[in-house]
């Protein structure tokens, strides 16, 4: 395995540690008021930078040529926040290391994401939005 792949694989990982406990987070405290910004989501990760991450996720979600690339990959799976991480990093990982992208990428990015494809459901956000 080479060092990307390794790399790759550590922060898909990583994403989908994070998607797991935002998502938990998510059911536990649904109908509770909203955190205050710099109150931790999660170990280490404040709810102003959930916040930010969900923003950039639905840009990214928002964009057709993102679309056009995870839903293949999507469509193959079924809803489980793990293999949604691993499709969304797998295509987004290489994307972000281009000089010139305009993808900022973090595991947190990709664990949203995944939080806002399983909240949504596959074939919705493919269906509609590839459409």
């Amino acid at each position: 395995m080479t060092q990307s792949n390794q790399q790759q694989d550590a922060f898909i990982a990583q994403a989908e540690d994070i998607a797991v406990l935002l998502y938990a987070q998510e059911v536990l405290s649904s109908g509770r008021p909203a955190l205050p910004p710099d109150a931790e989501v999660i170990p280490g990760i404040k709810a102003d930078d959930v916040n930010t991450a969900m923003e950039r996720s639905t840009s990214l979600l928002g964009r057709a040529d993102i679309r056009q690339r995870i839903c293949p990959g999507l469509l193959s799976i079924n809803d489980d926040i793990k293999e949604i991480c691993k499709v969304v990093g797998a295509v987004l990982f290489p994307l972000s290391l281009v000089p010139a992208s305009t993808i900022p990428l973090s595991p947190l990015v990709v664990a949203a994401i995944a939080v806002m494809v399983l909240r949504a459901g596959i074939k919705t956000i493919c269906h509609s939005k590839t459409s």
